[in-house]
């Protein structure tokens, strides 16, 4: 076998830009993309591959995403083994990797606490275990919910986050996701910060490592400023489950919109300007194309690109079960609750 691989006559990004009629080489032993300058490697230990005009870039890594091609992150289906679990994760992953997705957060929609403590040890990052051949890796667990705004819950399930009241405090998080979970095996928690105690959940998360996104949220912008100001770094799907601007009351919008000052000045975590990254997704459904260039223009360094797919990516249109009982129906790229407008992601 070849210890090299030279990828030819194709599209490569460099910086920002879209070179043509460029090339890649690859260390096939270390992984590493080499400069053939440096390393000099042999014409009879090189594999050429032709890239006929396609595009060569780096994987593409989703931090929100629910699951695809049949199988939940969540655990859809209550009487499913370890074993059956781990057996579709596996074989997602490989499905996923064809799509581009090199490795991503596996996103937990809002559950009960018995779902949670099943699930998230299965859901963890890969680390150092990471095999290539095995497709797409997970960097860990994002829960998405279930400490909502409740009249911003989407397509979660109700019950889950009406049953926790209206509180956020360390301890219910602690309880509801397993203390070890959380701190093993979660990397990303999307919650809102007007409710009370969030504020303390959002530093204790910050504090270990875990980036706490503000998200499903009823929040002003003020209450938005206190969450950034506590630690958090995110918006979740941004537009989505969330107020909309007003020009007197902007909303999350306002801590994509405003410049660098005072409030963000000690936030070198955040990017290029102070302000927070913000996830967005840009199908053209969930979020009208002119609202995605207004966030683009306003804040291009913070825009991450998401997909907020759900199990029934890559299925056939029809009705679904989702999850805890509710059904969804899909209509190609268009997924909606059954008898409702309310869009999942939304």
């Amino acid at each position: 076998m070849a210890r090299y691989t030279r990828f030819i006559n194709g599209f490569v990004f460099r910086d920002d830009t879209l070179a043509d009629n460029d090339e890649v080489w690859i260390d096939s032993q270390s992984g590493q993309i080499i400069d053939p300058n440096v390393h000099c490697p042999l014409a009879e230990n090189t594999n050429i591959i032709n890239l006929q005009g396609k595009i060569i870039c780096p994987g593409f890594i989703d931090i929100q995403i629910n699951g695809a091609f049949g199988f939940d992150f969540a655990g859809l289906d209550p009487n499913m083994s370890v074993i059956e679990f781990k057996q579709g994760l596996h074989a997602t992953n490989q499905r996923l990797v064809t799509t581009g997705t090199t490795s991503y957060l596996p996103t937990m929609t809002s559950q009960f606490e018995k779902t949670y403590r099943k699930i998230l040890p299965l859901l963890g990052p890969t680390g150092a275990s990471r095999d290539a051949a095995l497709g797409a890796e997970s960097l860990g667990a994002h829960t998405e919910g279930p400490f909502f705004a409740h009249t911003k819950k989407g397509c979660h399930s109700p019950e889950a986050i009406l049953s926790l009241g209206n509180t956020s405090p360390p301890k219910l998080l602690k309880q509801v996701y397993g203390e070890e979970n959380l701190f093993s095996y979660v990397k990303m928690v999307t919650l809102a910060p007007e409710r009370e105690g969030a504020l303390d959940s959002i530093r204790e998360l910050s504090q270990n490592g875990i980036v706490a996104s503000i998200g499903h949220t009823a929040a002003t912008y003020q209450e938005a400023v206190a969450g950034i100001i506590a630690g958090s770094k995110v918006i979740t799907h941004l537009y989505n489950a969330m107020n909309s601007m007003h020009h007197r009351e902007p909303g999350l919008f306002g801590l994509v919109a405003c410049p660098r000052d005072k409030v963000f000045k000690d936030r070198p975590d955040m990017s290029d300007d102070g302000r927070p990254y913000y996830g967005l997704i840009a199908d053209g459904l969930h979020v009208h194309p002119a609202a995605i260039r207004l966030a683009w223009e306003t804040h291009p360094r913070g825009l991450i690109l998401i997909t907020d797919a759900v199990m029934l990516m890559g299925c056939e249109d029809g009705v679904h079960q989702w999850t805890n009982g509710q059904r969804i129906v899909k209509r190609g790229s268009l997924l909606q609750l059954e008898g409702l407008e309310t869009i999942a992601g939304r």
